[in-house]
């Protein structure tokens, strides 16, 4: 099951109904993790550890992909080869991609495995 399906128990008043879907067993990934879900919109859910404040956003990839703040990355984790840019990314800095308007951006991580993201999202949770 992929990070992009249909969840139904989430209530937050800022959730659209033209947004990215989460499957129940991310988004309990996630709250299990300590973060809570703070938005979402067509391109990406936005997710806060409830102690930490650290901001990690959920991608409707076919894979599990999320994206960590540049400032997070650089002091704990190996830096992905190419930043991640996106309007959705809103608590993340602004930088140049191609054009000449600065986008929103920050590092993408993959897994193939629920077990994966949760191991990952532990490590953030202890940082």
């Amino acid at each position: 099951m992929d990070g992009a399906q249909l969840i139904n128990a989430q209530t937050n008043s800022n959730i659209g109904s033209k947004t990215i879907a989460i499957s129940e067993a991310i988004y309990k990934i996630f709250t299990e993790n300590n973060f809570t879900l703070i938005n979402k919109t067509k391109k990406a859910a936005e997710f806060e550890h409830t102690i930490s404040k650290e901001i990690v956003y959920l991608l409707p990839n076919k894979v599990i992909t999320i994206v960590l703040h540049p400032d997070t990355v650089k002091g704990h984790f190996k830096i992905p080869d190419k930043p991640s840019h996106s309007t959705a990314l809103r608590r993340f800095p602004k930088g140049i991609n191609n054009g000449k308007t600065p986008t929103n951006f920050g590092y993408p991580f993959k897994f193939e495995k629920e077990r994966e993201l949760n191991d990952f999202l532990s490590k953030i949770s202890n940082l």
